[in-house]
């Protein structure tokens, strides 16, 4: 071997990257935070929790979550504890545990909070806490907030995100130098009450008008369909009582053109295509009358609706005649669509 692939034994004891110390690591969890070893990074390195990391729980918790763990390695220990819960919710705890995990209804009702206690013996990072919240606002756009404190300094950090793209802007507050009781209270404080305030002042009655306003539109929605329900129920019993009296004159006379070989109705449908036969009318009579000697005709651009003995089952839908008739002992079928011109033979 050259002397350029040896290693010399004073780089042997001080730098070999195949070399870890043990670590050992006991925690619980409940929720769906990831923490720890199990997450690919030890609990003794550096916390990696921010807003981000909860905007991607926020679908998967449920009403409130926490999690509890502590590691040991060479020379270092550490703990790390969590807890989050939904604050202000609309929904009751029974209604919130009805909801499958991952339900945007979790998310909606008010907002996300959760506080973060780390502490290490590390010279990185003695001691971290975090105060943190997220709010959905519509269906795709998130904000959040982060008020973090170490003994070295303090920050506030704003989050944005919406359809993928995420933005973090933090700013240092104050340094170990400047840090105070007072300063601390009033940074945290001032905040997470701004948050609370936009939640009440603004997006709840935001969302209540919104909420408002589309139950009016489902209530003008039901009232109408309702409406049209009623008119045509009522179009097709007199379009009934008007089919018994169409029929005391129209089947003599269909008896006698079969006889001779005339024109003959054997069957006529009104409605939109395909649609089921309880939605579909039966103007057969109604057909059979307007036959003037040998031939029927319907003008194009009468609305057939207004026939006697038609009723409309579809309002507002293009509708189709389908008659099939027999004609000097030939059986054919015609279909006319709307207003179009029904010509008969």
């Amino acid at each position: 071997m050259s002397r350029f692939s040896k290693l010399s034994k004073g780089f042997s004891q001080t730098v070999n990257p195949f070399r870890n110390g043990p670590t050992v690591e006991a925690g619980y969890r409940f929720g769906s935070e990831v923490t720890g070893l199990e997450s690919g990074r030890a609990l003794t390195k550096p916390s990696n929790g921010s807003v981000r990391r909860m905007d991607y729980d926020l679908e998967d918790d449920q009403t409130g979550s926490w999690t509890a763990s502590v590691g040991l390695t060479t020379g270092n220990a550490a703990a790390y504890l969590r807890y989050g819960r939904d604050l202000f919710s609309s929904l009751t705890s029974s209604q919130s545990s009805a909801l499958p995990p991952g339900n945007s209804s979790h998310s909606r009702s008010g907002f996300r909070a959760e506080v973060e206690l780390a502490s290490s013996t590390s010279t990185q990072r003695d001691l971290f806490l975090a105060f943190r919240t997220l709010k959905r606002i519509g269906r795709f756009c998130k904000v959040g907030l982060e008020v973090g404190l170490t003994p070295n300094n303090m920050h506030v950090s704003l989050y944005w995100s919406r359809l993928g793209q995420r933005i973090s802007i933090p700013f240092l507050v104050a340094t170990k130098s400047s840090l105070s009781a007072k300063l601390v209270f009033w940074s945290a404080v001032i905040p997470f009450a701004g948050f609370a305030a936009l939640e009440f002042l603004c997006w709840r009655p935001w969302t209540a008008a919104r909420k408002g306003a589309a139950t009016k539109k489902d209530e003008k929605k039901k009232r109408v369909r309702e409406d049209m329900q009623e008119y045509i129920a009522r179009r097709r019993t007199e379009a009934d009582d008007l089919t018994v009296v169409l029929a005391t004159g129209a089947e003599p006379r269909q008896r006698a053109e079969r006889q001779r070989g005339g024109l003959v109705i054997l069957s006529a449908k009104y409605g939109v295509k395909d649609a089921p036969p309880d939605e579909i009318a039966d103007v057969t009579i109604a057909v059979a009358a307007l036959v003037d000697g040998e031939a029927l005709r319907i003008p194009r651009g009468i609305r057939k609706s207004r026939l006697l003995g038609f009723w409309d089952p579809a309002p507002e839908s293009t509708k189709v005649l389908c008659v099939r008739y027999m004609y000097r002992g030939k059986e054919q079928v015609v279909e006319v669509s709307g207003r179009e011109e029904l010509r008969l033979p």
